[in-house]
């Protein structure tokens, strides 16, 4: 019996489309019941299809003249594999760390498949097929940085079918990524659980648990018993949301500021058909399998490998096609163009290297300093904003001041009153009229004028 098979579906974390998953438990049952796996041999942890040694084999790729031929060796590390082959590793069907089902490759065997090719001087590059609807959690980390940490070149190729969830994780190290067919479907960047409740099963067959715990072990499988209770929070908060982070982060890093989350967000669980894949920045480009193969070789001969150092030539191929491709992005972010193709990216030497280098960290300098600027900008700002409320304030309390003793009595001017009007009044009274008589007469008037009485 395949128990890991069964530990898995049953009590499984899972990166995988749901009707995959659910297609799994009838397999699982007839495990668990000692029955044939639905017609597919292996049921019973032994494989006696007659194909079965022939499709485990490792398979490389030689050209020969315009064509590919395929051959088959027990494992890539194997010394017979031809000088300048391309290994081909599948993924396909749902993913299980220590193995599948009919011979699937698991997420163990494919990341030390990526090793073995790694170590092999024989083998150039890489092509990494992919139909996958996802699986378990459990082993697609290594896996993936298996792909991603990969010294040569590696291309990913969605198979006409799909590169979803765990799928989709691996593929997302290679250097490209390329679909087969408008119809593949690429993304389903998420995570969930599933566990069995066996409870009404057993009082059926007239079984009882009982499950005791020591005093020491209060938090222990807290969080299933929860999940059987209908509570889901604590398994989402301390599991699947810090899960769902790691995968998010791996492909947000592997794949860089090629993902453009102005034509979707492809990190809430969706999946995409290849066209809109390619807009959202998942894969690069629909091509078929000769085309791919052909994409390898320019992305091998991207700078001659020498005699000598066949590990450490081809660690360098790799650096420089990550580094060309990392470049043409941040020549795009900032306004200088997309680059269509590899050639058309820089050449890079180590003098060239170091002049960019020099550039980058001139310009992050200079990132710096607008940084800087910027915030002491925004302090002045601020600075200028408080004065002004302050200003206005006062101002506020001096018009409300003025408002208030503008009401008291005696606040304004009031003129006096008069009798008679001033300046300019002609008329006088009976008194001033005699007065005025009196001083016109001649012996007053001469008198007023000697400086004597004046």
């Amino acid at each position: 019996m395949n128990i890991q098979l069964v530990r898995a579906i049953f009590s499984g974390k899972w990166f995988i489309e749901p009707s995959e998953a659910e297609a799994l438990i009838p397999i699982a049952l007839n495990l668990l019941e000692g029955k044939p796996i639905g017609g597919l041999p292996g049921a019973m942890g032994y494989h006696d299809d007659d194909d079965f040694e022939e499709r485990k084999k490792c398979q490389v790729v030689l050209k020969s003249g315009s064509t590919y031929q395929a051959s088959y060796f027990r494992d890539f590390s194997d010394p017979n594999i031809p000088e300048g082959a391309t290994a081909l590793i599948n993924l396909t069907g749902p993913v299980m760390k220590y193995g599948g089902y009919c011979g699937e490759a698991s997420s163990e065997r494919i990341a030390n498949f990526f090793k073995q090719a790694n170590a092999n001087p024989n083998i150039k590059n890489i092509l990494f097929k992919v139909d996958s609807p996802g699986g378990q959690v459990d082993g697609t980390a290594t896996m993936a940085q298996a792909v991603y940490n990969s010294t040569k070149p590696v291309l990913g190729f969605v198979d006409d079918g799909m590169a979803a969830s765990a799928g989709y994780w691996p593929l997302a190290g290679a250097d490209e990524i390329w679909a087969s067919q408008k119809t593949d479907i690429i993304g389903s960047i998420g995570v969930y659980a599933q566990w069995a409740d066996y409870s009404k099963r057993y009082e059926e067959l007239g079984i009882k648990i009982h499950e005791v715990y020591a005093d020491q072990s209060s938090e222990k499988n807290k969080l299933y018993h929860e999940v059987i209770k209908g509570n889901y929070k604590p398994i989402k908060e301390e599991v699947l949301n810090k899960l769902a982070g790691e995968f998010i982060s791996s492909v947000k890093e592997m794949r860089g500021a090629k993902i453009n989350l102005k034509a979707g967000d492809p990190f809430k669980g969706t999946t995409y058909m290849a066209e809109q894949a390619i807009e959202i920045g998942l894969i690069d480009k629909i091509g078929s399998y000769e085309e791919a193969l052909a994409r390898l070789e320019e992305m091998s001969q991207a700078k001659p490998a020498p005699e000598t150092a066949s590990n450490q030539s081809q660690t360098t191929n790799t650096q420089t096609m990550k580094f060309k491709s990392a470049w043409a992005a941040i020549l795009g972010s900032i306004g200088f163009g997309a680059v269509a193709s590899e050639e058309e990216a820089p050449m890079v030497t180590e003098e060239r290297l170091e002049q960019l280098n020099a550039s980058l960290t001139t310009a992050n300098q200079s990132i710096s300093d607008l940084k800087a600027e910027i915030a002491q900008l925004k302090s002045d700002l601020k600075t200028a904003q408080d004065a002004q409320a302050k200003a206005e304030g006062e101002r506020d309390d001096f018009q409300a001041k003025a408002d208030k003793f503008g009401k008291q009595a005696g606040a304004a001017h009031t003129p006096p009153k008069k009798d008679k009007a001033e300046g300019g009044n002609t008329e006088l009274s009976a008194d001033e009229q005699t007065a005025a008589e009196i001083a016109a007469l001649p012996h007053n008037a001469a008198l007023d004028s000697n400086p004597l009485f004046n």
